[in-house]
């Protein structure tokens, strides 16, 4: 799977913000921005333009942070759950 190209992380004032790019003009409204956490940060700029599975996001999870392999393959579950649900994914 794949990150879907027409989201961009970037900071705003401090925060990590997930915006959606324009399909005709390429611009982004930070009005309609989600603001996420720095596991979401990582995750994002981590793989972005890669190929990627769910055991690859649970490895960088327990690489990255101090969790067990159980609670790393937990929630990059509950990660691509979310990023299904919300179209932000390509697979």
């Amino acid at each position: 799977m794949r990150l879907n190209d027409s989201y961009t992380l970037m900071e705003f004032r401090g925060n990590n913000l997930l915006v959606r790019k324009d399909g005709k003009n390429g611009r982004v409204s930070l009005e309609k921005g989600l603001l996420v956490n720095g596991s979401f940060a990582f995750l994002w700029k981590t793989f972005t333009g890669v190929e990627f599975s769910e055991q690859d996001l649970s490895a960088a999870l327990a690489s990255e942070y101090d969790i067990t392999q159980e609670e790393a393959v937990s929630a990059a579950s509950d990660i691509v759950s979310l990023w299904r649900e919300n179209s932000m994914i390509q697979e």
